[in-house]
């Protein structure tokens, strides 16, 4: 009880590298529920920005551009996959769309209503993207119905472009709103293993300091005794923190009707997360033996890369495969593949290997510590 008692006096002592922090992750989660509020609401009243990039350059393909251009707002200039990739992260388009060549007379001799359709690339955690590829699916399955008719294409598309009513999308696109949950659960695991290291490794580390040691070698508690009560010290700790920020994302997300069984899944996903960052504290914790720059650098280049690697500041679909290769060996990129299965709708069962992989990387730290407690235990 004493050892937990001074736990938390130490605690107490540097708080602030831990409130401060805190405060303003809650600030950033804020900021980012009320951006996916302005963009969710206003996403059938604006019209967007998109790439098009027609190689067919038939009689067809204009009229898609055309009406493209219309009701959106078609950004000018040549683009690759990379620049690509940046204007839909950044959310300077909604969407990139691609007509390949041969597509204009394919979709003239199908006789099958919406058979075909043109390539788009969207982020499918933004409503937006989906409401400009709805757009032109029902536009040409509208055209495709006209030309069945035997009208021309021209008087085809025009016809088209008068049925097609965006209001159709309004209820749609309103209950779309788990692109922020998904933001804002990705970004807490960051939050989560930086906080974890970042405020409670320095504790850690005091009792590994000679002062510490020789007073509880004088006293009556033993080894074991020690080492409970730092380990049920820095579990409090952390589940304090997760109490925190699930109750920060639960208020940001009650007025969204998000409520549910993907909402808990979430949960659950974000506790073995943090789970894990306590195993990963305790491996950390062997290996830096003194507080300082050391062990705060330490801290930050690893919540760092792990978040970045893994998913939690980049959609993994933006990562390279490279990238996504070296991802998988954090709990980072596990959590992020588990939430977006969990967000497009996926049960327990199919996230469960997910959720196995996080905590087989904590195992591993664990078992790596020991080793490493003891190899240093028979030097000594």
């Amino acid at each position: 009880m004493q050892i937990f008692v001074k736990f938390f006096k130490i605690y107490l002592n540097a708080k602030a590298s831990v409130t401060i922090p805190l405060i303003a992750f809650i600030v950033s989660l804020c900021m980012m529920a009320k951006l996916g509020d302005s963009e969710d609401g206003n996403a059938v009243n604006n019209s967007y920005s998109v790439v098009v990039i027609d190689e067919d350059n038939s009689e067809v393909s204009k009229e898609i551009v055309k009406y493209i251009d219309k009701t959106n707002t078609i950004k000018e200039g040549q683009y690759d996959d990379m620049m690509i990739n940046d204007l839909l992260y950044y959310k300077h388009i909604a969407a990139a769309i691609r007509i390949p060549r041969g597509f204009g007379e394919s979709f003239l001799q199908s006789k099958a209503e919406g058979d075909i359709s043109i390539e788009s690339r969207v982020d499918e955690a933004m409503p937006t993207g989906k409401f400009v590829d709805s757009q032109i699916n029902q536009f040409l399955s509208a055209m495709k119905v006209k030309l069945n008719g035997g009208m021309g294409i021209s008087e085809a598309a025009k016809e088209a472009a008068k049925a097609c009513d965006t209001q159709g999308f309004v209820n749609k696109l309103t209950e779309e709103k788990t692109g922020k949950m998904e933001q804002m659960f990705m970004f807490t695991s960051y939050v989560v293993i930086y906080l974890t290291l970042m405020g409670i490794l320095p504790i850690i580390i005091s009792f590994n300091e000679k002062e510490i040691i020789r007073r509880i070698l004088a006293s009556s508690v033993n080894q074991f005794s020690k080492n409970a009560a730092v380990f049920f010290g820095c579990a409090a700790l952390a589940f304090i923190e997760f109490l925190v920020l699930i109750a920060t994302n639960g208020i940001l997300l009650k007025d969204d009707g998000l409520f549910g069984e993907a909402f808990a899944m979430c949960c659950l996903n974000l506790f073995i997360f943090t789970l894990v960052s306590c195993m990963l504290l305790f491996l950390m914790s062997t290996f830096i033996r003194k507080k300082g720059a050391a062990s705060n650098m330490s801290a930050v280049v690893i919540s760092l890369a792990f978040s970045f690697v893994g998913g939690s500041f980049v959609k993994l679909d933006y990562l390279s495969e490279n990238i996504k290769k070296i991802g998988r060996f954090t709990p980072n990129y596990w959590y992020s593949v588990a939430n977006t299965d969990i967000l497009t709708g996926k049960g327990l069962t199919d996230v469960v290997p997910y959720f196995m992989m996080e905590l087989l990387f904590g195992v591993v730290c664990v078992a790596v510590g020991l080793a490493v407690l003891r190899f240093r235990r028979e030097r000594e």
